[in-house]
């Protein structure tokens, strides 16, 4: 979060100082106590940790830093994300907890404020109201019809209850009515978008004699319904809320809470089309399943989704509309470095028909050896006619050589280069020459769009991460633990481009931006900046909280000097430098052969080989930072100044 910016808490604007102040006043030793039995040992606290099974103590507080790790399932943090975890808080209720324990006062908020909050709250109340009456109607007499339906379906009453699939009666009031018992107003109803306003000031159902299917925030709140038709005369098939206060379609997927744990064992997600194909996957057992509900992918939808996971694959209708959807998504992922991956079924088929007919294992067979996105798109290029003349097939490979050109990872995007040469029978020389023509320099990445307030105030599934590159841990672990004057100087000196980590490249682009505005870093803000994300906060634990070293005098009898520090520091730098020196070799490797007899491409691309042997050395015999190659020399481009 940029200095200055505020948290917003129920309505209020929170300033950092406020936080700083409750992150101060918060002993995570007290507070996690209150949950662990923990014991010193030496500098630090340990226990049995909270969040899975274990009998030997691997659940690390650390008092001085006010982190906690747990060396046996890696969750870390702060205290605002320990009771965020522990208590399945939002960042938001995890901050008041701690003002009010700590005897803290807020800020108090004005009346537009408190008004705004609590109608949102009021939405929410009324949403879950409906929600457990469509799930009690599906269950008494007036479901009767829609139950047979469900057992027609094959959907038992289990995979029910986790997508607590419901029943609006075939009446105009039913709801209307059941809700004024409760003492919801229509003004709230229509909030809502659960009847609709008539000119008297009233309202009817919108919803009725469908099949509900409750649309879930990513924390698990019912935000909104989608809505089948059971009458075949009933149009249209499938009605979905309006978007509200609480509801924005472009930022939500069906089904994404009950497959996060899915996507996370899989790592891995597959998108469908609609809200029968995620019922149907998951009750023969694919749970990494969730769908756009029949919209086109959005931004936002991939950002949330690339927080879990870098592997999707499209499992669409195998009609035009299915095919044209999918296309249509490639780019978004692609600018995000997700390599997507599509699954074709037999013409006339939908996930849901065809893992009813043809059962599971005909569907993870098909899962198992899905298309690249080029096999995908120069399928739907053949099938269009795009590709029967010299000029409409040199158009379509100058599309695909654009979508390569948004692949940030080198190494894939050699590949797929390799992989276009094969199957349009064009030089890789030739492809390059094209590729360069989409070619920018390497930048900030554009900011993901801003969470919605909603989304800000609510408990937003933590992602699961891979662990940080051994080399860009130890380089972020000493970094981070010098003193901000020499981790300054040393950053001047750093390549963005050699951290490969969503989360090592996040911390680096941040210090970036410090060091832009500011001209120097400044790491208590750095964390401030992470403090409401989870995922980012187990990170930080990651890099400054270590694993207790056999002897526990260690601390007293070993010291550790800067030049050590910077030691450290620099093998790791220069084990980076190395990794790419190696990966840059092999492109040039595999572009050599693949332009054999065209001299002045050889010529080329071999002195540039003999440099980089030159730059190896270099950069091995390298003693500090100033002594290493300079930007140009890797082929690589160093942060961009403002001019």
């Amino acid at each position: 979060m940029p200095e200055g910016e505020k948290h917003p808490v129920a309505g209020v604007r929170i300033p950092d100082e406020k936080i700083e102040e409750i992150r101060a006043a918060a002993d995570i030793v007290d507070v996690i106590g209150g949950f662990v039995r923990l014991q010193r040992t030496g500098k630090s606290y340990k226990g049995l940790c909270p969040f899975h099974q274990e009998k030997t103590p691997s659940f690390n507080v650390n008092p001085e830093k006010n982190l906690f790790k747990c060396f046996g399932c890696g969750k870390g943090g702060n205290v605002f994300s320990f009771l965020m975890e522990i208590e399945k808080l939002s960042f938001v209720e995890a901050v008041r907890q701690l003002a009010e324990r700590y005897s803290i006062a807020l800020p108090e908020a004005t009346p537009e404020d408190r008004a705004k909050a609590e109608q949102r709250d009021a939405l929410y109340d009324v949403l879950r109201f409906a929600a457990r009456f469509f799930y009690d109607a599906l269950h008494s007499d007036l479901g009767e019809y829609c139950r047979k339906y469900l057992e027609k379906r094959g959907w038992g009453s289990s995979i029910q209850k986790r997508f607590g699939v419901g029943y609006a009666p075939a009446s105009w009031d039913a709801l209307r009515n059941s809700a004024h018992e409760q003492g919801f107003s229509d003004e709230l109803l229509v909030e809502a978008g659960l009847i609709v306003p008539k000119d008297d000031g009233s309202g009817y159902d919108r919803f009725r004699n469908r099949l509900i299917f409750p649309i879930f925030s990513p924390s698990g709140k019912v935000i909104a319904f989608g809505a089948r038709a059971l009458a075949k005369d009933d149009q249209p098939k499938y009605l979905n809320s309006p978007e509200t206060a609480v509801y924005a379609k472009s930022r939500v997927l069906y089904g994404f809470p009950m497959a996060v744990k899915g996507i996370r064992e899989r790592d891995a997600a597959i998108i469908l089309e609609g809200y029968a194909d995620v019922m149907s996957l998951a009750q023969v057992g694919i749970t990494n399943v969730l769908a756009t509900s029949g919209t086109a992918l959005t931004r936002e939808q991939v950002q949330l989704l690339s927080r879990y996971t870098s592997n999707v694959i499209f499992l669409y209708d195998s009609d035009a509309a299915g095919a044209g959807a999918m296309e249509r998504s490639l780019d978004l992922f692609l600018e995000r470095d997700i390599i997507p991956q599509i699954v074709m079924l037999p013409e006339g088929d939908d996930p849901d028909s065809f893992v009813q007919e043809h059962g599971k294992e005909a569907l993870d067979a098909r899962l198992a050896a899905p298309q690249s996105f080029i096999d995908f798109v120069t399928h739907q290029y053949r099938s269009q006619g795009k590709l029967d003349s010299p000029d409409s097939s040199a158009d379509a490979v100058k599309h695909i050589v654009g979508l390569l050109a948004k692949i940030d990872d080198r190494i894939k995007r050699e590949m797929y280069v390799h992989h276009v040469s094969e199957v349009y029978g064009i030089y890789e020389s030739v492809l390059y020459k094209e590729l360069e023509k989409h070619s920018r320099p390497s930048r900030r990445r554009d900011p993901d769009p801003p969470p919605s307030e909603e989304e800000a105030l609510e408990d937003v599934a933590g992602a699961g991460y891979e662990p940080v590159p051994k080399n860009e841990r130890e380089f972020l672990s000493v970094l981070l633990e010098m003193p901000e004057e020499d981790a300054t100087r040393i950053l001047l000196l750093v390549y963005v481009e050699l951290f490969h980590h969503p989360s090592s490249k996040r911390i680096i682009v941040e210090l970036m931006h410090q060091l832009e505005d500011h001209g120097h870093i400044d790491l208590a803000q750095l964390q401030r900046t992470f403090e409401g994300d989870p995922s980012m906060q187990s990170v930080f634990a990651d890099l400054l909280v270590q694993k207790d070293i056999v002897s526990e005098r260690w601390s007293d009898i070993q010291t550790v000097t800067e030049t050590d520090r910077k030691k450290v520091l620099l093998d790791a730098y220069k084990s980076l430098l190395l990794g790419h020196i190696t990966k840059e070799t092999q492109v040039l490797q595999r572009r050599l052969a693949a332009v054999r007899g065209d001299e002045a491409e050889e010529r080329q691309i071999s002195a540039t080989l003999l440099m980089l042997r030159q730059v190896k050395t270099s950069t091995l015999r390298a003693n500090s930072f100033t002594d290493l190659p300079e930007a140009e020399r890797l082929g690589v481009v160093s942060f961009p100044q403002d001019e």
